[in-house]
């Protein structure tokens, strides 16, 4: 091909390998344009060309074709030209491509996170956004890149690293750590570790629990122990000693409560290969060596029990002011190693020592402790588990009666529910009975789909059409008020106050695309179930 395109060039030009490259694909793409424009013509009704189509064809070159072809040709064809690639181009690496995590320290040396090159400058996504005159003012624009629905992690850290060094703080560092540790970018993680310590930046008590936080994760909590003992040390002014005991009321309470984590199902993930033996390898049916990606195995259940005792031996100094993520934390672990009614009674006594005004804050996660013991109930679904919830619910409720019950409270109760004959007429009537109790605010829509899901469990069509056309006015409610914020703007005198905050994570993933799947899996099923209804009504008829 490439000797019939040199011969329509001129001889005094000089002929470059793109052009040649060009001419000689745009010449094929018009001798097959011409082939299959001349078979749609004249084909026969076996599907065999006639003997005329090679002599009709005026292509100097005719090539034997005998069958039609089985793929059509290329839509929107674009010529690449060699000359013009860049070095970003052809010397690409897969940037999801997760590091190693069989190592016992961070290396020492290592490179940039983000190296923006002149010649691949233009595909790399920045925000553009006015140049910052301070670290605040740097802070506040990447929490706004963030928090967009627009941008990823990867847009936020080629942002972060986009800008000059004197605008970067711990307070930047410890945002993206956070949030890589959020994404299982564990690999990401230890590289803006490694660039943070590159820049001399000093860590704060933040940084040091997203330390913590990255190596329990990881699964190496010996190693994350190891790491307490020596910044308690180093807190305290106390030299080195060999071992990693702690000392109780003197390890720091982040700190310590980072240490109850665990690694999480499916985080981690390794290569591992399956090697034949010797004697099948002379064979000629023997299993060729085969690779593939598997979970890292999570510790045993033992690990658990060993965590709270050492723990517990390292008991940090507590004060009257007790928030409550230390008490979520410590009866989740009571749970997990079988002191149920321990943690029952803790939290019983702490929730009728709370004050009557508390922070909103500390109100969800009071409600996360509640809905922790509703869900770790040791019951079967059925009436027995559903009452038994609610015993739950209402004797917390009346240790703490500045508390009040949230949506997720009622998704939960419904749940129970799944394994009674009358699913969607009970669950109907615990809805109407928290709305007329507890207002309209406890209905959203999970709680809609749970209920639209244990009616159609019931057959109870008409319970399911009625909530899912109270879902679609909600929705319709939603979107004018969302575009009604865009175009006018939030009437929110806190929305530059909010702007300068850094949102929780539970903002940033919304589950929406989620919610939206299941609710179109629900709407196909009564689809489906109003046809069958249909049709056994003809049947009948």
């Amino acid at each position: 091909m490439l000797h019939h395109a040199a011969h329509l060039l001129s001889a005094s030009s000089v002929t470059s390998l793109s052009s040649i490259l060009q001419v000689a694909a745009g010449r094929a793409w018009t001798r097959r344009a011409h082939i299959r424009s001349a078979a749609r013509k004249r084909v026969d009704t076996s599907g065999v060309y006639h003997h005329s189509l090679l002599s009709s064809s005026r292509c100097l070159h005719k090539p034997e074709v005998t069958k039609p072809p089985l793929m059509q040709g290329p839509v929107g064809v674009r010529s690449v030209d060699p000359d013009t690639l860049s070095e970003c181009d052809t010397n690409w690496t897969d940037p999801g491509k997760a590091d190693s995590m069989d190592y016992l320290d961070p290396p020492v040396e290592s490179t940039p996170l983000v190296t923006v090159t002149s010649a691949c400058r233009e595909d790399v996504l920045v925000p553009q956004f006015p140049a910052p005159a301070s670290q605040k003012a740097f802070y506040k624009d990447l929490l706004r890149v963030a928090s967009s629905s627009s941008h990823s992690m990867k847009t936020a850290i080629n942002y972060h690293f986009n800008c000059p060094k004197a605008f970067r703080s711990a307070r930047s560092y410890n945002f993206l750590i956070n949030l890589a540790i959020r994404h299982a970018a564990f690999g990401t993680a230890m590289r803006l570790l490694l660039s943070m310590r590159e820049e001399l930046i000093r860590p704060n008590m933040e940084t040091w629990k997203l330390i913590v936080r990255w190596l329990v994760r990881t699964g190496r909590w010996d190693e994350a122990r190891a790491r307490v003992s020596r910044i308690t040390r180093r807190l305290l002014g106390r030299q080195p000693e060999t071992g990693n005991e702690m000392r109780p009321h003197t390890i720091p309470l982040p700190l310590w409560l980072e240490l109850f984590g665990s690694q999480k199902h499916g985080a981690l993930r390794y290569y591992h290969r399956h090697r034949s033996s010797a004697a099948a390898r002379h064979e000629k049916c023997s299993p060729q060596e085969s690779s593939g990606t598997s979970l890292r195995p999570c510790p045993s259940p033992v690990a658990p029990k060993f965590r709270y005792q050492v723990l517990m031996k390292a008991l940090p100094l507590l004060t009257s002011d007790i928030h409550p993520r230390v008490i979520l934390t410590l009866s989740r672990t009571m749970i997990e190693t079988g002191h149920r009614e321990l943690a029952f009674s803790m939290i019983s006594s702490y929730l009728r020592n709370l004050p009557s005004r508390i922070r909103p804050c500390h109100r969800r996660t009071i409600l996360n402790i509640i809905h922790l013991h509703m869900c770790t109930l040791p019951i079967k679904q059925g009436l027995s588990r559903h009452f038994a919830q609610r015993r739950i619910l209402f004797d917390f409720l009346d240790a703490c009666p500045s508390i009040k019950p949230s949506s997720m409270s009622l998704f939960l109760l419904l749940g129970s529910l799944r394994g009674s004959r009358r699913s969607g007429t009970l669950a109907l009537q615990c809805l109407r009975k928290f709305r007329g109790q507890w207002g309209p605010h406890i209905e959203s829509g999970m709680v809609r789909r749970r209920v639209v899901s244990l009616a159609l469990k019931e057959g109870r069509l008409d319970i399911a059409e009625d909530i899912l056309r109270r879902e679609k006015m909600a929705c319709r409610i939603k979107r004018g008020w969302r575009l009604q914020i865009e175009v006018w703007g939030d009437p929110s005198t806190r929305a530059s106050f909010k702007a300068q905050r850094r949102q929780p994570l539970r903002s940033y993933f919304g589950r929406k695309g989620v919610e939206n799947r299941r609710w179109s899996l629900l709407e196909k099923k009564i689809l489906r179930m109003k046809e069958r209804k249909c049709k056994k009504k003809l049947l009948s008829l």
